[in-house]
């Protein structure tokens, strides 16, 4: 079975239909495993990054003043011209 399908210049171009077996290998490279995904993996993937941000807080404190009250006043602006 093939597929035809016309481009703007009007040249007919034809795409031989893929079979299922190409479009299950296709899908298959592209699956993620389930694993990697699991609440324990996450958690602790989220614990090392807040740990890390409270590093960088602590090592830096003005810096970080600066960014949280950069995007406090522009969650501030943004709040008062569109609401």
């Amino acid at each position: 079975m093939n597929t035809t399908a016309i481009n703007w210049s009007n040249i007919e171009t034809v795409q031989p239909a893929s079979s299922c077996n190409q479009f299950a290998h296709k899908v298959k490279l592209f699956t993620i495993h389930y694993k990697l995904f699991t609440p324990a993996v996450i958690y602790r993937c989220q614990l090392r990054m807040y740990r890390r941000m409270a590093q960088f807080i602590d090592r830096h404190p003005a810096l970080s003043n600066l960014w949280l009250g950069g995007w406090s006043l522009a969650g501030i602006i943004y709040v008062m011209m569109y609401a």
